[in-house]
């Protein structure tokens, strides 16, 4: 008891990664029919879930995986009900009205046009970013997240993740670390700023769904918008996708600013499978068992073109500052050296050593030093994900998410690199009891680690 006492609490701290239908039942006349029996099926999976009408003809099914759902209706003396596929994205609430007509039971109507496609049960609002969009959109780097720049008022902000992987995004004017990210209705937050630690690649990604307005408490937590990945899971048919983009510099034309052609290797490949699980001669996980697994490495390495670094001429290295636009001051007389000449006996040796192993002599006009420092970027992307059904009433999601990826790159000197490396995880448990079509009784488990 104490138990279910805790997971009925926390189900109100948890956002969600499921969607609700809703809705009545009545008849030809108007009016409501109690005690109608209700079933709703996942097209993909064949997961079944039951409900009934209360006495208002009222029904509810709550916390439903994102899916293509199917309603069916029977009560007896009336033909049996059966609505066309219905899309249910993640935190989105879909009404249905279903009008039974006198008849046979053994007789059936499809009816397509009685589920409201326009959300009247909470004012928040929200845009969702299907699985279209996310596969055939343009995206650099096969980054989801830049197709939040298609909703009106979200634009890029401007600083706030130095040390982040992803970008920050103001949403409705809000500050850009002042969003909420969440993978399937869990924390998916950086530690260090509220930027979000983890990006399924599109081949992983159900769906998102962006609330900027109006959501409920339930959300809390940051000022801005709340975005809510949601991953694949498997499903009845064995499906997947394998790939590899590349980018070199084969076809690139030399930067106006650059002595040289840019280096440019960028190979980003993959693969995604998912289905059910199937054991020969011990399990059939047909209709109840499904693994969703996938795979993403970035290998590149680039060029990058410098050219607003200006160093000491070789004159001025040696002290001699005659022909320089700024002459040196004497910094015990405040005076200026007679002739713009250092003395060599006023050299500091950590200095002219500093000078000789870090800075380097300048090789174009000006005293400017242009160069290409090489940047490299390695990084693993690894999403497995389990999904179970003991029946409509009970059920189980786990999925692990790991991301490792590492980045080389020269820190504002041709002799100076740095090193930044990611390690972030992040685990998700979910179990899900149907106690009656009025009780629901649900716990979720998060982990979210990131390690520099």
């Amino acid at each position: 008891m104490r138990l279910a006492f805790a997971a009925l609490f926390a189900q109100s701290l948890f956002a969600q990664s499921t969607g609700l239908l809703t809705g009545t039942v009545q008849d030809s006349t108007g009016a409501m029919i109690a005690q109608a029996s209700l079933l709703a099926t996942e097209q993909r999976t064949s997961l079944r879930f039951i409900a009934a009408s209360d006495e208002a003809g009222r029904f509810s099914f709550p916390r439903l995986p994102v899916g293509n759902y199917v309603i069916e209706c029977q009560v007896q003396g009336f033909r049996r009900f059966v609505s066309q596929p219905i899309r249910l994205d993640a935190d989105q609430t879909r009404q249905a009205q279903i009008a039974l007509q006198v008849g046979d039971t053994s007789e059936s109507i499809e009816v397509g046009g009685s589920i409201g496609l326009v959300e009247t049960v909470g004012a928040t609002i929200r845009e969702t970013v299907d699985e279209k969009r996310i596969t055939e959109l343009p995206l650099n780097g096969r980054n989801p997240l830049q197709l939040q720049l298609l909703l009106p008022g979200v634009v890029p902000s401007v600083g706030g993740a130095n040390l982040a992987q992803n970008g920050t995004i103001s949403m409705n004017g809000a500050r850009g670390t002042s969003n909420n990210y969440m993978l399937d209705g869990g924390d998916n937050n950086d530690p260090q700023i509220s930027v979000a630690a983890l990006v399924p690649n599109p081949d992983a990604l159900e769906e998102f769904s962006i609330l900027t307005n109006n959501y409920s408490a339930e959300y809390g937590r940051n000022a801005g918008g709340v975005v809510n990945a949601i991953t694949k899971s498997g499903t009845n048919l064995l499906h997947g996708s394998a790939y590899e983009f590349i980018r070199n510099d084969a076809m690139d034309a030399r930067n106006f600013f650059s002595l040289v052609q840019q280096k440019l290797r960028r190979n980003q490949f993959g693969f995604s499978v998912g289905g059910p699980v199937i054991i020969p001669k011990v399990y059939n996980g047909r209709d109840r068992t499904f693994f969703f697994f996938s795979y993403e490495g970035v290998r590149q390495r680039i060029g990058r073109t410098v050219s607003n670094l200006i160093v000491p001429s070789t004159a001025e290295r040696n002290g001699d500052f005659s022909q320089s636009a700024r002459k040196p001051t004497d910094p015990v007389t405040r005076q200026p050296f007679p002739g713009g000449i250092i003395p060599a006996s006023r050299f500091d040796p950590a200095g002219q050593r500093f000078l000789q192993q870090l800075i380097p002599l300048p090789n174009a006009p000006n005293n400017a030093h242009i160069y290409n420092p090489p940047e490299s970027t390695d990084s693993n992307q690894a999403i497995a994900r389990g999904d179970h059904s003991f029946n409509s009433n009970h059920r189980i999601s786990m999925r692990y998410f790991n991301d490792r990826s590492t980045q080389l790159a020269v820190a504002g000197l041709p002799i100076l690199q740095s090193d930044v490396r990611f390690n972030t995880s992040n685990a998700m448990a979910n179990y899900t009891w149907v106690i009656s079509p009025a009780t629901l009784n649900t716990v979720q488990f998060t982990f979210n680690r990131t390690a520099l």
